[in-house]
């Protein structure tokens, strides 16, 4: 992306663009304008609290930990700390990744690739022993924006990178 195009990019979520891609650059972080979607991520990240990712890897986790804390509209707030979420996260990355599966659901359909919450692992994470996880847990999860809206009722990750990073 040019710098016309980033800054004009960037002011359009409301970002002052040429202070923020001045920094970008100082820390050699420019590559990151090679996605629009990834910009805008450290671009709302430098607006809301001054700092830039220091690597692309950090920036890819920072916005996954963003995306895990947006839920639904007109959902309750979210009862699983944001541990539980990253982790209940990371083992549906690992699923989709390894399994071929692309789509997940809340309810138990039988649809090619499409995984229902009953047929994910329950078996508690090893950082909480004793504590199960739930269909209401991957529920919780898989009502994040890190999922996008699938057909036949189900959902998918945002982008495959987010999964195969988990």
């Amino acid at each position: 992306m040019t710098r016309p195009a980033a800054e004009e990019f960037v002011g359009s979520a409301g970002i002052s663009p040429g202070p923020f891609l001045d920094e970008l650059i100082k820390a050699r972080l420019g590559r990151l304008a090679a996605s629009p979607q990834r910009l805008r991520a450290v671009a709302v990240q430098w607006d809301s609290t001054g700092d830039l990712p220091e690597s692309h890897v950090e920036a890819v986790s920072s916005e996954i930990d963003r995306l895990l804390t947006e839920l639904d509209r007109g959902r309750s707030q979210p009862s699983l700390s944001a541990g539980r979420r990253r982790r209940l996260a990371a083992r549906l990355g690992a699923i989709a990744t390894f399994s071929g599966t692309v789509r997940f659901a809340r309810a138990a359909e039988a649809v090619p690739g499409l995984l229902g919450v009953s047929g994910l692992p329950f078996e508690p994470e090893p950082e909480e022993p004793g504590m199960p996880v739930t269909p209401a847990d991957y529920g919780e999860v898989l009502g994040t924006d890190l999922f996008a809206p699938a057909p036949d009722a189900s959902v998918a990750f945002q982008h495959q990178q987010y999964a195969e990073f988990l």
